[in-house]
Parts: structure tokens; sequence; C-alpha cells
């Protein structure tokens, strides 16, 4: 189900005088970022994203750290990547 991430390519978006506050912007959310806080219409939906990310990554937590690493080695952002491990899974998905 992985792909390989080193084919993944990110590029910023920012505007144009703005791209101080836009990085810093990024940065930040991507520091925040938590799959857990995802939206959607259909609890079902986020349950079946849950299950997905469970079985692929073996929980939230792992995920969430992939996403900030691939950040990261995309340029992205300079945080601390292994914070995540403190953070329990609210999804119930590091519990093996």
């Amino acid at each position: 189900m992985r792909g390989d991430p080193d084919k993944v390519q990110v590029f910023p978006v920012v505007r144009e005088g703005d791209e101080e506050q836009d990085y810093e912007r990024i940065s930040s959310s991507i520091t925040s970022f938590d799959a857990e806080s995802c939206r959607c219409t259909q609890q079902d939906d986020k349950d079946r994203l849950c299950a997905v990310i469970r079985t692929a990554f073996g929980g939230l937590s792992y995920f969430n750290r992939a996403i900030r690493k691939q950040m990261s080695d995309a340029g992205l952002s300079a945080d601390d990547l292994s914070s995540e491990s403190s953070q329990p899974d609210l999804c119930g998905l590091d519990a093996v």
C-alpha cells in the first residue's frame, strides 16, 4: 500500500511579498498536523480513514510522524519529529 516517498515532490505555495509569513504558517501547520483532527461529513468516512491509516502505518501517531518527516525532508519544517511518540492515538490505533 505504501508508495516510494522519494517520488513525492512538495512545493510550498507562498504569496509574493508575504513569503516569510507564509513559510512560518506552513511550518506551523506541519508541526501541528494531526490526522485525528481531520473532518469528514460522515463519521463512517473518518472511521474508514482511521482504518486505512492503521493498516498502512500502524496508528495515527506513526502516520503523523511520517507526514512530518516527509515535509521536513522536503525542506518545509525543521521541527523535532520525535515529539509525537508521547501523544496518545485518539482513534485507538496504537493499541496492539
